[in-house]
Order: structure tokens, then C-alpha cells, then sequence
């Protein structure tokens, strides 16, 4: 017998909470499945989720993330390597656009960014989850996340360019070897994780930008290289939203498929 929708949904924001909370994911997974068995009998009988989880979904997730313990063995092994993807995704931009010239702003705001807002995200799918959020405001609220990382950024370039001197700036062959390294980087990040995202996030980030500056697109257009770089920039955000929206519909495709 498949499960209820609303039994679905609560399934998935508690994965997605206790991951986001720092908990191992094989105890995660298992303690969802487990709960999946309880949610079918339970539905079988006649009886609501409210049976199983209380009146309030909220409450249950967290009493249950302070059961667990947190998941230091992953956490040891995973940040590091989710700051160098991001680190490399924003120097693989540098050296695509103006090349790498780096004040000790940049040198010290990268990486600061970078713990900032992973827990700035990690702690927004928490409150979506929680709060199970339905999939059209989850959209506004992602994509708010995701102009806020843009604003962050502006930000720390706007305090470099006033206030920081370059102390490590790139010639072009310099640029084209820190591009392929952060590329390579990113590629082996995407083989060990086996996942696409991040190979294919800078590839729509960047993309657009590249083939807009382009000698025969800059014929058409006649922007100049900030207007161009916004657009660029502009598209290639709604590309990837658009990749990821498809990617939760292929994901909760498969699952319904499942059940």
C-alpha cells in the first residue's frame, strides 16, 4: 500500500532536517525507513500521521535530532571539502573574468564567506524542513538564499576595491592554471561525490557569461563588460534554478514511481 502524500513529504523534510542538522546518513536513512514500516501500518488501520509523529511535525524532528548524536566523522570529512568546491567555484570565476588579483580582503573574506554561508544554507533548509515549506514558497525562499550569497559577495568585493591592496595577482598563463586546477578540483569533487552539481553549476554559472563576450555576440549586443557580466550572471542563475527545480521533480518522479 503506498503511502499518503503528506506521509511522503513529512519523510522527506525529516531526511533533509537530520541532514542538515549534522547527523550521520546511514542512521538517517535508517530511521526513515523504519518510520516509513510505522507510517504504512498505521495507515492501513485508518490512522493519520498526527498517530505516529503528534500534532506537530516541528517538535518530533527536533526531539528526534537530539536523540542522535552528531556526526563529527562526516562533519571532518565533508566541510573541508565543500569549502574548497566553493572556494574553487569563486577562483574558477576569478580567472575566467578578470583574472585573479587578490587583496588581503579577499584572501581572508573568501574563505570566511564561504563557512558563512554554508551555515547560513544549511540552517534555511533546517527552517524549510521543519516548517515543511510547500515546493512553490521553498523556490522564493531558495532564491532569496540565493541572491543573499550574491549580495555577500558584492559586498566583499566592494571592500576590496575600496579599501584592500592587490597582494597576489596572476599574469595569464598564472590565470589559465589556477582555472584548469579549480576546474580539475571540481571535477574530482564531482567523481568522488558522484553527483553532477558541481561540474555542472559553474558551467551554467560561467557559461552564459563566456559565450556572451564572444566577439560575434558582442557585435549583437554592444553591452559593455559589466552590463554583460550581469546578464551573464543573470542567466546563468535562472539556469540553474531551472536545474535544480527539475531535479527535485525527477527525484519526487522516481519516488512516486517507488511507491
Amino acid at each position: 500500500m503506498p503511502l499518503s502524500e503528506k506521509s511522503r513529504d513529512f519523510l522527506e523534510h525529516l531526511r533533509v532536517y537530520l541532514i542538515a542538522s549534522g547527523k550521520n546518513e546511514e542512521e538517517v536513512n535508517s530511521i526513515v525507513t523504519e518510520l516509513e514500516d510505522h507510517l504504512r501500518e498505521a495507515e492501513k488501520k485508518g490512522k493519520s500521521i498526527d498517530h505516529i509523529v503528534g500534532s506537530s511535525p516541528k517538535e518530533y524532528m527536533e526531539s528526534l535530532a537530539k536523540e542522535m548524536p552528531f556526526d563529527y566523522v562526516s562533519a571532518i570529512k565533508y566541510i573541508p571539502l565543500v569549502i574548497i568546491g566553493f572556494l574553487s567555484f569563486v577562483v574558477l570565476g576569478d580567472a575566467l573574468r578578470s583574472g585573479i588579483d587578490y587583496s588581503w580582503i579577499k584572501l581572508i573574506g573568501y574563505p570566511v564567506a564561504a563557512l558563512f554561508l554554508m551555515a547560513i544554507t544549511m540552517g534555511t533548509f533546517k527552517f524549510l524542513s521543519a516548517r515543511q515549506v510547500k515546493e512553490g514558497k521553498q523556490v522564493v525562499v531558495l532564491s532569496g538564499l540565493g541572491v543573499f550569497n550574491i549580495v555577500v559577495f558584492l559586498f566583499l568585493l566592494y571592500l576590496s576595491k575600496n579599501f584592500g591592496e592587490p597582494v597576489l595577482v596572476l599574469d595569464k598563463t598564472g590565470n589559465l592554471l589556477v582555472g584548469i586546477v579549480a576546474a580539475m578540483i571540481l571535477t574530482g569533487i564531482a567523481v568522488m561525490a558522484k553527483i553532477w552539481i558541481p561540474v555542472l553549476v559553474p558551467l551554467f554559472f560561467y557559461g552564459p557569461e563566456l559565450i556572451l563576450k564572444l566577439e560575434v555576440f558582442q557585435k549583437l549586443h554592444n553591452w559593455d563588460e559589466a552590463t554583460t557580466t550581469l546578464v551573464g550572471i543573470g542567466i546563468g542563475n535562472v539556469l540553474v534554478l531551472i536545474y535544480s527545480l527539475l531535479s527535485v521533480w525527477m527525484i519526487n518522479k522516481k519516488e512516486a514511481a517507488h511507491e
